[in-house]
């Protein structure tokens, strides 16, 4: 492999914590929203429902990027995050909406 095609790089180790402190952060957020399930009823099911699922998308989606952005190289990346959050988005919520309803992942 030449050098030109090896890409170099470091990691900022302070991002990569606060990365790892923000999944745990959204871990614990999302199993403490799917908890309240067995305790409510009708419409507000369906909110705690929704919560859980959106709590751990937006928390996985920002452990993400602080990872990426603790990555440094030469290389400029321009990320369109508007595309990459709403696709994230959709995609925990259909994952998370089958589990909860017993479909498995």
């Amino acid at each position: 492999m030449t050098s030109d095609l090896m890409m170099v790089g470091s990691y900022d180790y302070r991002l990569v914590a606060l990365s790892v402190l923000v999944s745990i952060l959204a871990a614990y957020a999302a199993c403490d929203l799917s908890e309240r399930l067995r305790d409510t009823r009708g419409r507000a099911r369906l909110a705690w429902q929704m919560g859980g699922p959106t709590a751990h998308g937006i928390g996985t989606w920002s452990m993400h990027y602080t990872g990426m952005l603790a990555f440094r190289t030469e290389r400029k990346r321009a990320e369109e995050l508007r595309q990459t959050f709403s696709q994230r988005l959709l995609e925990t919520q259909e994952v998370e909406w089958r589990r909860v309803r017993g479909g498995g992942p």
